[in-house]
């Protein structure tokens, strides 16, 4: 009985031959290998910008809450400081109510910059590596001098 495919009993379909992907050269390699590696790059610099324009949106907010804090707290302080003024003039002149306000506001902002530049000063000097810190300590203390000699002190 005939076949009713078309094909006989010894014949096989016939298929497509195969089609071979050239091998990629070694220069083809290295070329995809750097633009994959651009890619990389180019991608964390995207992420890296990303990370920074956020940074900067949540410190300008935090700053504008704080100048608005601030601002708020310098009117208490004069209203505070006018109702210390206008209490005392029972007992003092007006001349030296305003320079008694004068002194204690000077006192106060003083200890404040202070204690900043303390507190400035320690966290850059704890963020600072061992090895910078003796650094710039010997910088500061001037080039070390031999003694008699050539050996060292």
């Amino acid at each position: 009985m005939p076949s009713t495919n078309g094909l006989g009993a010894g014949d096989r379909p016939q298929l497509p031959p195969p089609r071979r992907e050239p091998v990629p050269s070694f220069i083809d390699a290295l070329i995809r290998l750097f633009e994959a590696g651009q890619r990389v790059v180019l991608d964390r610099v995207d992420l890296a910008r990303f990370d920074v324009s956020e940074i900067a949106t949540r410190t300008l907010r935090a700053a504008s809450l704080v100048a608005v804090g601030a601002v708020a707290v310098a009117g208490a302080w004069f209203a505070l400081l006018a109702a210390a003024v206008i209490g005392s003039l029972a007992y003092i002149p007006l001349s030296a109510a305003l320079a008694l306000a004068a002194v204690v506001s000077l006192a106060a902002g003083g200890a404040a910059i202070a204690a900043g530049v303390r507190r400035a000063r320690s966290a850059s000097s704890a963020a600072m590596p061992s090895a910078l810190r003796t650094a710039s300590a010997e910088f500061a203390d001037g080039p070390r001098r031999e003694s008699d000699g050539g050996e060292s002190s």
